[in-house]
């Protein structure tokens, strides 16, 4: 069940040294408690790289804990989890040096929203709004705002947008749209990124 399954994870990061800097929790179904990563942030205080994809049922208040304690991310993968956006300003705020975002059917987002995530992100090279609900005044505004804010920006997934179709999206950000990130998993990315630090 959950709880087993929170503490064996605890077990496993109890075991790490605190410079651990990457972390990534596979994807599943049961619910990850918010203990679980109060407890995590504790261990683990100088996280670079936390990815925490596809997590089902885990409570949206989740990212307080890291949001509070965490300091020095720069990639995060929250595709397919629900998260309360609050808590990601928060995050961003405190994590100022974030270079990739990941936030594939985050669809509670607004338009203004993602602009005020890539205001937080100015070292931001990746973004992952694919699924969302952004509009197409939206992702054009986005666009402006990367291109003002972002110097070092280079890449950008938007692909199956409720409001914009694929031919808008390359007429308004093809420039960023990299094939051979889109067709790969996302372990590639992390690997890419990787060899880029």
């Amino acid at each position: 069940d959950g709880i087993a399954e929170d503490d064996a994870i605890r077990k496993i990061v109890s075991t790490c040294p605190p410079s651990l800097t990457q972390l990534s929790l596979t994807p599943g179904t049961l619910r990850r408690s918010t203990s679980l990563f109060e407890y995590l942030v504790t261990m683990c205080p100088n996280l670079e790289m936390f990815i925490f994809s596809h997590q089902d049922d885990t409570s949206e208040d989740f990212l307080h804990p890291i949001a509070t304690t965490c300091s020095c991310l720069t990639y995060l993968d929250l595709s397919f989890t629900s998260f309360l956006f609050e808590d990601l300003l928060l995050l961003l705020k405190n994590n100022r040096r974030m270079e990739a975002l990941f936030i594939m059917q985050a669809t509670s987002l607004k338009d203004d929203d993602y602009l005020t995530i890539v205001r937080l992100c100015l070292m931001l090279r990746r973004l992952d709004l694919s699924r969302t609900n952004i509009s197409y005044d939206g992702l054009s505004r986005l666009h402006d705002e990367i291109e003002s804010s972002c110097p070092s920006f280079s890449w950008i997934r938007a692909e199956s947008l409720t409001y914009v179709s694929e031919k808008e999206v390359d007429l308004l950000v093809g420039e960023w749209i990299n094939s051979a990130y889109d067709i790969g998993e996302n372990i590639n990315l992390v690997q890419d990124y990787m060899k880029s630090h």
